[in-house]
């Protein structure tokens, strides 16, 4: 039986993820656990390539957790510690990419008289000139 996709699915199936493991719990290992996503870094360092995962809860609706797969060091140093921030950190960014909800942009004007959200119903150029004609006096 093929299960179905969810959005969050989609979204990492387009951006270059693929499903590698599916995580079971209980006692007969009958309940899913977690969904393991995977994809290789484009960033290398000394010819090293890293694995970064995300793992989806059982609904496959939210992110339970993501990282950087199987990292061994023989000495970690400065260079290989800042690789490796840098790629927590682009991993960071792209999940709060893809987890954003799109909200309405709103423009607050600071230091002037509508600090609050205010509607504003369209104007004619000579309405304008006398709110501007108001607001000086």
């Amino acid at each position: 039986m093929k299960r179905k996709n969810t959005e969050l699915d989609q979204k990492l199936i387009e951006n270059g993820w693929y499903l590698t493991n599916k995580r079971y719990t209980g006692k007969h290992s009958e309940k899913t656990q977690c969904y393991e996503y995977v994809k290789t870094s484009d960033l290398r360092n000394d010819n090293k390539t890293y694995d970064l995962f995300i793992l989806l809860d059982t609904k496959r609706s939210q992110i339970v957790n993501y990282g950087i797969k199987n990292v061994s060091f023989d000495y970690l140093g400065e260079i290989e510690l800042c690789s490796l921030r840098f790629l927590h950190l682009e991993l960071r960014h792209f999940i709060e990419r893809l987890t954003q909800v799109d909200k309405p942009l709103v423009v607050n004007v600071p230091n002037s008289e509508y600090d609050e959200q205010v509607e504003i119903t369209p104007m004619t150029p000579e309405q304008f000139d006398e709110l501007c004609k108001e607001n000086e006096k």
